[in-house]
């Protein structure tokens, strides 16, 4: 299981802040030095990657008048970004420095688009992500509440982000990951990190790297759509400058102090929306996640539960773990569910959302285009939250109440009249048990 970092960066570099993201294990950190040639001018090779990287076309990045590499909706892409973060030690992330730019990112360009760039090249890794954010932008341009203030977005390519712990003179790297970060240049930005030698090493993600699955890449483009329709980018303290598509729970010793705020509890539910949006634009068909080790069931928003078997129910127990002020033991595989961890507990909620919007459209008659109409919906949700999230106050049940408002607001754009059909009803009191008995005998009622 790969370690897991937090990461803080000055703002002129990407923004990461108080997230997890898959790291390769300990390895001795490269010397470098100012007249070091980029990493990625040539050959991009590290122990802690699982294929050698490289450049296809050199000459043509030296060509500063070749074309940058674009696509459907991403105006500019970047490559060869090397940062790095000293540690005092491991165990205490608030003995960390100030990232320190080794290498700052340049423009990625092509000189001839009718190339066919090899698979690990940068323009290849670049190419192939550029065809899956078209497919997701595609998608969303079919969805009747579609915003015209959906804005272009950049892309970075491979980024080497590390941290070196200067009590045991090791370093992790950051992989096996993409992201998205609102503001990185002025530009919304998905992220590309390289697949890990460690994650293969152990028998997963053999053969399939994330940027090349349409999924993966769509819950990315989810986070693009969710800022844009909450509106809530800007608003709050940074929460959204880093979203990774796979985080796993921290290794705090179990009993530790933790704390669950009203960011957190926004970022699960940004998780939910980015997996139901990613669902819904490859048809709401089951096992689009199955390309991926650790996702399959669990992040199939269709799929009623995780890998291992467990349902995807938000009971109290559920609940009172995710709000624990005391951390408990990781899990010692991705196959168990951590329900402290906010990609599971948006795991469950995507799942009941489906789940009622899928009550509603069939209730409805509304066979035809029924991703479209349950996208709209998704938007809509995303609208409520943006409204509902900043007046939302101090929590006394730890964030159990806070989160059900945010959750309630996709079970409200659903009703009509502020009222369900039974067959959604049912469907919340099964999977929202906790919350069912107030949300229906309150603002919404069961026809």
């Amino acid at each position: 299981m790969p370690s897991v970092l937090i990461f803080r960066l000055p703002m002129s570099a990407l923004m990461i802040t108080g997230l997890t993201i898959g790291c390769s294990g300990p390895i001795k950190p490269r010397e470098t030095s100012e007249s070091e040639v980029p990493l990625t001018t040539g050959i991009l090779f590290d122990s802690a990657y699982a294929s050698q990287y490289f450049v296809a076309d050199t000459d043509c990045q030296s060509k500063r008048d070749s074309s940058i590499l674009t696509g459907k909706g991403i105006n500019v892409s970047f490559y060869n970004f090397y940062q790095r973060t000293s540690c005092a030690t491991r165990d205490n992330a608030s003995d960390c420095g100030t990232a320190d730019v080794v290498n700052d990112a340049q423009n990625l360009r092509v000189c001839s688009k009718k190339v066919d760039y090899p698979r690990n090249s940068v323009e290849g890794v670049g190419r192939a992500a550029l065809g899956n954010l078209a497919t997701a932008l595609h998608f969303y341009e079919t969805i009747p509440a579609a915003s015209t203030k959906l804005s272009n977005a950049a892309l970075l390519v491979l980024p080497r982000i590390e941290t070196v712990y200067e009590d045991s003179d090791e370093v992790t790297v950051s992989v096996d990951n993409l992201a998205y970060s609102p503001n990185y240049r002025g530009n919304p930005t998905f992220v590309i990190y390289p697949k890990g030698a460690k994650s293969v090493r152990e028998g997963r993600w053999l053969n399939v790297n994330f940027w090349e699955v349409p999924w993966a890449i769509a819950h990315e483009f989810g986070h693009h759509v969710f800022n844009t329709h909450s509106g809530i980018v800007g608003s709050t303290r940074g929460i959204f400058n880093f979203l990774p598509l796979f985080g796993e729970p921290l290794q705090a010793q179990s009993g530790a102090v933790r704390k669950i705020n009203n960011e957190e509890l926004l970022i699960a539910v940004n998780e939910a929306f980015a997996d139901l949006y990613a669902y819904y634009t490859l048809g709401g068909d089951p096992g689009v996640t199955d390309p991926l080790d650790c996702f399959q069931n669990t992040r199939d928003a269709g799929s009623s539960v995780f890998i291992d078997g467990t349902s995807k129910v938000m009971t109290a127990e559920v609940l009172a773990t995710f709000t624990s002020n005391r951390a408990v033991a990781a899990p010692q595989s991705c196959r168990t569910p951590s329900f402290q961890e906010v990609h599971t507990i948006g795991a469950i909620i995507a799942y009941g959302i489906e789940q009622v919007y899928s009550a509603v459209v069939m209730t409805n008659g509304q066979a035809n285009s029924k991703e479209q109409l349950k996208a709209s919906l998704l938007l809509a949700w995303a609208k409520r939250v943006g409204q509902t999230y900043p007046t939302l106050g101090r929590d006394n049940t730890a964030g159990r109440t806070n989160l059900g408002k945010l959750i309630q607001e996709a079970v409200k754009v659903a009703a009509t009249n502020n009222s369900l059909p039974n067959n959604a009803c049912q469907v919340v009191r099964r999977i929202f048990p906790t919350y069912a008995p107030g949300w229906l005998s309150g603002e919404l009622s069961c026809k």
